[in-house]
């Protein structure tokens, strides 16, 4: 038990006090290992950093919404819809699943919360839940790398069925609300606010193999991370123009 194992039972026999002993000790065993296979089903569908957080707070899943700075990334596959229409839905599911299986190693490496899919986007936080100093470069980098590893994939013809795969990221950093958002019967963990709604922003006007940010994400990343400033422009939901930046 100590090593790990989980199929270990003592077989019952001796005493009334022995026997007792041994099936307490086997059902602790069983529930332990039902435990461990829970926690293992549970991290599939949840974020091991909201796992995490419920852990530390003794089960309790219901983790508070709370106003904090983070950075979020939003990257969305361009031509979708014409993909959909031209594949079949095992085609699509398939091209989608070999793109998000490098897509959440690199957010994985730069220590990203995977908040979402959604369709054919990805978003993804950082400095929430968890604390992080630098979440503004974490997020930038982690762009640029999407952005990288999806042009190897392209030249490697790792999407044979539509050629190449475009994709557009948008990041913006700023004030936003992080903690469980919905009812009280199915909850999810996420962010929400006018920064969210940016990053969203950009994302859709950002070209394809382009990273767009926002001017307090530019503000937050180290010098060496390049930075073109573009015209400011007006988006949905802003009623001043904002300055958006293209990384690279």
């Amino acid at each position: 038990m100590a090593q790990g194992a989980r199929d270990v039972h003592v077989e019952p026999g001796g005493s009334i006090e022995f026997r007792e002993v041994a099936e307490q000790f086997n059902r602790m065993v069983d529930e332990l290992s039902l435990a461990q296979k829970m926690d293992r089903a549970f991290g599939i569908d949840v974020s091991d950093k909201v796992r995490d957080a419920i852990k530390a707070r003794h089960g309790d899943a219901l983790i508070p919404a709370s106003q904090r700075e983070a950075s979020v990334l939003f990257a969305d596959v361009r031509g979708f819809t014409a993909m959909s229409e031209k594949l079949m839905p095992r085609q699509v599911a398939d091209v989608m699943n070999r793109y998000f299986t490098w897509v959440v190693e690199v957010v994985e490496k730069w220590d990203g919360y995977l908040d979402k899919f959604i369709g054919d986007a990805v978003v993804v936080v950082w400095n929430a839940p968890a604390d992080q100093v630098d979440q503004a470069e974490r997020a930038a980098r982690c762009a640029l790398e999407i952005q990288s590893v999806v042009a190897e994939m392209n030249a490697a013809g790792a999407f044979p069925e539509v050629g190449t795969l475009k994709v557009g990221i948008g990041v913006a950093t700023g004030q936003m609300i992080c903690g469980n958002i919905g009812s009280p019967k199915q909850m999810e963990y996420t962010v929400i606010g006018d920064t969210v709604n940016l990053a969203a922003r950009y994302c859709g006007h950002a070209p394809a193999r382009e990273v767009w940010a926002s001017e307090r994400t530019r503000e937050c990343m180290p010098d060496e991370i390049a930075r073109q400033a573009l015209d400011p422009m007006h988006v949905k939901g802003k009623s001043i123009p904002v300055q958006p930046y293209r990384l690279s």
